[in-house]
């Protein structure tokens, strides 16, 4: 069942089995006819193209094709060549109508997070030092790394 709509800008709406069509009406800086030509013009671009090579393809394969002795010395007939013809037209112009979708975007991988020990003498130092070392001195900032040797926490 057909419903017709309007929009907040005036133009009209044909809505038809859940498809939206534009309608064309006269407005005051003219029509929107314009805009309905140029999808048909497309759709009939994309209609000859298909039909042309339809056409070309059937009329190669019936010109080509083999006279009545050389179809009984080869054992094919006509219609292999006829069918060969409908075949690729039907290739071809499936290729024509595909279509055309926009590749997906790029994945930019994101770069690495590099985290840095807290600056000394702060509580998010010790905190880090205390927890990572267990001979850790938080008067001096010192641990021990090996016996008798040791090193400032950074």
């Amino acid at each position: 069942m057909p419903v017709t709509s309007q929009n907040s800008s005036g133009a009209y709406f044909l809505i038809i089995g859940g498809r939206i069509n534009r309608l064309p009406i006269e407005t005051e800086h003219g029509s929107d006819r314009r805009e309905i030509q140029t999808e048909g013009n497309a759709m009939m671009k994309k209609l000859a193209i298909t039909s042309l090579a339809v056409a070309a393809t059937t009329v190669a394969a019936l010109s080509t094709g083999a006279g009545e002795a050389q179809a009984k010395k080869w054992y094919w007939s006509p219609g292999a060549a006829a069918a060969g013809g409908f075949v690729a037209g039907a290739v071809i112009g499936s290729a024509l109508a595909a279509p055309r979708y926009a590749p997906p975007p790029a994945y930019v991988e994101p770069g690495p997070v590099y985290y840095s020990p807290p600056e000394p003498w702060t509580p998010a130092w010790y905190e880090y030092c205390s927890s990572k070392y267990r001979t850790f001195n938080p008067e001096t900032g010192y641990y021990f790394y090996r016996p008798g040797r040791a090193r400032f926490c950074r």
